[in-house]
């Protein structure tokens, strides 16, 4: 992201996104999503990879699923999908445009988010155990708002160094926390398969559950000749895609 020299909100936001399975698993339960929240465009298409930040914002997701079999491939698509969408019908349309409403946009659609997938899962025994991690940011005038469940990790670039802005929520860092391991052990530990009855371990402020396997990072960085303003699954179309990093 970057100051741009012609009108508007004079930020000017470039922003890719790009998945891949890797080596051990045999499908993808990633999924990315990048909008234009101003014309309500999500894809990887060039207006959105390259746009003026207009006066709705942009929003950046990041999901990792977990569940087993195409659980983790829905609930990562289906958290995408609802957060852009609670925004294009509420955000979008709310003539209060306050980085106050903003904020409460972004929360209440993780929160509904949230919902959906709880019920969805009671309602298919065989998806019992689906979640996702979410990591969604949005940018609104010279800010970033960033809403997190789970351990995908949002980082922010400056001046060559990436400085992470989230913290994990995951059983990993409970242990790190509780002095139990450390951050160097952690790795280990989680691959070694500690404490494996507790894969999915419920996340207090959201009701959400988050893998420990592995984690999704995105990055963000940002420059401007003056100052330094703050600063995605299968395809690259409308519908979330499954994802790797994101960045402006």
């Amino acid at each position: 992201m970057r100051r741009s020299a012609r009108g508007g909100t004079g930020i000017h936001v470039s922003v890719f996104g790009k998945t891949d399975v890797g080596r051990t698993r045999e499908h993808n339960e990633d999924c990315f999503l990048v909008a234009d929240l101003t014309t309500k465009n999500a894809s990887l298409q060039p207006e959105v990879r390259e746009h003026e930040l207009g006066p709705k914002g942009t929003l950046l997701v990041v999901a990792d699923g977990m569940g087993g079999a195409a659980a983790g491939e829905v609930a990562s698509e289906m958290a995408t999908e609802t957060i852009f969408a609670h925004l294009s019908s509420t955000w979008s349309t709310d003539e209060e445009s306050t980085p106050q409403q903003f904020a409460y946009r972004m929360k209440e659609a993780v929160e509904r988010a949230n919902a959906r997938i709880h019920e969805y899962a009671k309602q298919h025994p065989e998806m019992r155990g689906m979640g996702t991690t979410t990591t969604a940011v949005g940018i609104l005038g010279d800010h970033v708002y960033l809403t997190q469940v789970g351990d995908s990790r949002a980082y922010i670039i400056r001046d060559g160094a990436a400085s992470q802005l989230t913290k994990d929520q995951s059983l990993m860092q409970r242990l790190v926390d509780a002095g139990e391991i450390t951050e160097e052990e952690a790795p280990s530990a989680a691959s070694a398969g500690t404490s494996s009855s507790k894969r999915s371990a419920p996340i207090p402020r959201s009701g959400w559950t988050s893998p420990i396997s592995r984690s999704v990072a995105t990055t963000a960085s940002c420059s401007a000749p003056t100052g330094s303003p703050a600063r995605s699954r299968r395809k690259t179309s409308p519908r979330p895609s499954h994802s790797g990093t994101s960045r402006s």
